[in-house]
């Protein structure tokens, strides 16, 4: 092969594999392409809400309101008051009291209100003793240490039997769904198998290399003949090598460029020589002219898998924004469930620490009849 040759094969060879076919570096992922959109609309979304109109609310003074600003006597307002009874910072700090669960485990109800009984008798010896402007006596005190111990005693129980729960952030209550759902997890296969399908329809372009090899021998018998006295067998030999490359281009021709090799061996031969050798290079370019021209045709497969691709993104979009919010839904449902347990469960004790205070008072002030009616 000469120099000429091997410089027209180099260069065809490079115009070859800078067809289409290569993947890049650069191209994004599935699910940064995901994260993207997610992240556009939501910016989206609150640059519309920023852009709104400013709603303006006018209303009159109302008495309700200057009464609960209005300090009381001891310089407190009526506000506070209200916000620290059943306010939004009301219930911080309290913890759940969920009792026995339907197992048998957790502590029961009644060591809830033990303890909250002997809080609230802790409670009152303080509070009386301050109301009659003194300190607590040595037996207050020592009957106050009492209760404390046996309050350390009853949580310690309570805690030891109570089913442990877990604090969980929305986000992280998000991340965990989109990660662990399996609806999610189902969808997501859809866009993998398209997206592998796209590549299967660009694989058409790809490159090919082949190599040929072909032997042959052959014994044919040759009859006399007037010019020349040659007449028996004649026994040939052929040994040929092709290899080169072909490339499907996308106005739906192809080029091939590729170099044989050949050895043959005549026996007898016309030629002074009974071996000989040819070598050649060779360049094809086919392209039709009606039927599969152009690139409509060539990459019509490749849209096809491009466009279910990206109906198989949206499908898995879609689905995932659907279990997102039914999980966010179900999310501030158990948090409106907590605080609706929260608030029942001081109701109760109120309730519970009324009816003892009547008890007490059962005979003097307080009717059988009145007790029963605040028990029902």
């Amino acid at each position: 092969m000469t120099k000429q040759q091997l410089l027209i094969a180099s260069i065809l060879l490079a115009m070859t594999l800078g067809q289409t076919g290569c993947i890049s570096p650069l191209d994004r992922t599935l699910e940064q392409q995901l994260h993207e959109q997610l992240v556009l609309s939501q910016r989206e979304y609150r640059k519309a809400v920023a852009e709104g109109p400013v709603i303006e609310i006018q209303r009159s003074p109302s008495e309700v309101e200057d009464y609960l600003q209005k300090p009381l006597e001891d310089g407190t307002k009526p506000i506070d008051i209200a916000d620290k009874i059943g306010g939004p910072g009301a219930y911080d700090g309290e913890t759940l009291e969920l009792g026995m669960d339907l197992m048998g485990g957790g502590a029961s109800i009644d060591v809830y209100l033990k303890r909250h009984r002997m809080k609230k008798e802790i409670e009152l010896i303080e509070r009386k003793a301050k109301g009659e402007n003194r300190g607590l006596s040595d037996a207050e005190k020592d009957e106050i240490e009492t209760k404390k111990a046996a309050i350390e005693k009853l949580s310690a129980e309570i805690k030891a039997k109570e089913t442990p729960t877990y604090a969980m952030s929305l986000q992280r209550v998000t991340e965990l769904v989109a990660k662990n759902n399996l609806d999610i997890r189902l969808a997501k296969i859809i866009p993998a198998i398209s997206e592998t399908q796209v590549t299967q329809a660009e694989a058409v372009f790809d490159a090919v290399y082949f190599a040929n090899v072909n032997i042959s021998a052959t014994d044919e018998p040759q009859p006399p003949t007037v010019a020349l006295a040659v007449f028996g067998n004649t026994q040939q030999n052929t040994r040929g090598l092709e290899t080169g490359i072909r490339k499907t281009l996308t106005t739906g021709g192809q080029i091939q460029i590729s170099t044989e090799y050949a050895r043959q061996n005549r026996d007898p031969s016309f030629f002074v020589v009974n071996t000989f050798y040819e070598s050649n290079v060779l360049l094809t370019l086919t392209q039709p002219l009606l039927r599969n021209f152009g690139s409509d045709v060539t990459r019509s497969q490749i849209e096809l898998a491009t466009n279910a691709k990206r109906e198989s993104v949206q499908d898995l979009r879609e689905r995932m924004i659907q279990v997102l919010a039914a999980s966010e839904q179900i999310y501030w449902q158990l948090v409106q469930a907590q605080q609706q347990l929260l608030i029942q469960t001081r109701l109760w004790k109120t309730a519970n620490d009324e009816r003892v205070r009547l008890a007490k008072r059962l005979g003097f002030d307080v009717t059988p009849s009145t007790f029963s009616e605040i028990l029902s």
